[in-house]
């Protein structure tokens, strides 16, 4: 068996592929359905299925990275955050600036509720617009985050996450604090994940790592939504106790989406390699995607072609191929990089200037 520390690198890996791919059929199957294309009804449950899962997958991962770090006081602590306000802030800003520019320039083909006036530039501060929402929740958990453990240093990481969980509980006025009561407990989930890399659960893994438990966790992911959409038809929960179950049935599907990683990290061969190469581009894919599949949406419908599997299939298909091939061009032009991938090009700068990168 490979290296743990090596092995949670790949599955991980496999994980933000996963949830990426999820995102970008959730976007499409969406946009179709607002564009009012009749699909199928096993077209929207998929939709339904994979939002409940996707982005807390991006946010579990981000949480397991971060757990590596040792932020031990103030002084690092400023240092992480500036860089991360330049890795995640720059493309927030550049890629919220051109989807407004693209959605105000092709106002007449969006669809509804998706179009954004220059006006909302001034607010996205504090109310990020359409799926760019994860930088900036991701921004601020990695304010808040390191922050809290500092405080709380004494205090045992377990409890941490319990507090975060509660906190789900808790709704705000106040946009971004409410961001953070939503997700850090799965982003803290990560970090619990991460430290508890002891013998049992190297023993654990090992005795589950067969192919045939990758097909279990998946029938235990469809139970899971299956549950979820009894309760969600027949009204059976309110209030609180809505927002629990709600918060439940995410967390045990985002540790089974872990967990099928792990089988496709452990005994997958072509889709591993398939998934390590999509989580390669993850970034510029979940960036770019709708630029992607939703002008071949258009295409498609005034080519008269609007059955609803060949506007996913080939939706999906293009939403994952246009954005890799935008990276290629991307990555050989510096001033364009530097927008997407900012830390990439000052770490270059850095060692053409003779400055080490600590």
């Amino acid at each position: 068996m490979q290296d743990m520390k090596e092995h949670h690198v790949v599955y991980i890996d496999i994980l933000k592929a996963i949830a990426c791919i999820c995102v970008l059929v959730g976007h499409v199957v969406g946009g179709i359905m607002k564009a009012n294309i009749d699909i199928s009804e096993i077209l929207i449950h998929i939709h339904t299925y994979v939002y409940l899962f996707h982005v807390p997958c991006f946010f579990f991962a981000s949480g397991y990275l971060y757990g590596n770090k040792q932020i031990k006081g103030w002084r690092e602590y400023a240092s992480f955050v500036m860089k991360k306000l330049i890795v995640l802030g720059v493309p927030y800003l550049v890629c919220t600036i051109l989807y407004v520019i693209m959605s105000s320039l092709l106002s007449n083909e969006m669809n509804p509720n998706t179009s954004y006036s220059f006006d909302t530039l001034l607010n996205i501060w504090r109310v990020p617009i359409a799926y760019f929402w994860y930088l900036y929740v991701l921004i601020i958990l990695f304010v808040v985050i390191p922050a809290v453990e500092i405080i709380f240093k004494p205090a045992n990481k377990t409890c941490l996450w319990v507090i975060f969980a509660l906190l789900t509980l808790w709704k705000s006025d106040i946009l971004w604090i409410n961001y953070i009561t939503q997700y850090s407990y799965l982003f803290y989930l990560g970090v619990i994940w991460n430290i508890s890399n002891n013998n049992r659960w190297r023993s654990y893994l090992q005795q589950h790592t067969h192919s045939i438990w990758g097909g279990i966790y998946c029938v235990e992911s469809v139970m899971l939504y299956l549950i979820y959409t009894i309760f969600q038809k027949e009204n059976l929960l309110s209030g609180e106790l809505r927002i629990i179950f709600e918060s439940i049935i995410t967390l045990l599907l985002v540790i089974t989406m872990v967990r099928i990683s792990f089988v496709i990290a452990e005994t997958g061969k072509y889709i591993k390699s398939f998934l390590l190469w999509v989580s390669k581009y993850s970034l510029y894919i979940y960036l770019f995607h709708i630029w992607f599949s939703g002008t071949i949406r258009i295409i498609l419908r005034r080519m008269g072609i609007v059955n609803g599997w060949v506007q996913t299939f080939i939706g999906v298909a293009v939403g994952l191929i246009g954005p890799i091939l935008l990276s290629k061009f991307i990555k050989k032009v510096p001033v364009l990089l530097f927008w997407i991938e900012p830390w990439t090009v000052l770490k270059r700068y850095y060692k053409k200037g003779g400055v080490k990168d600590k």
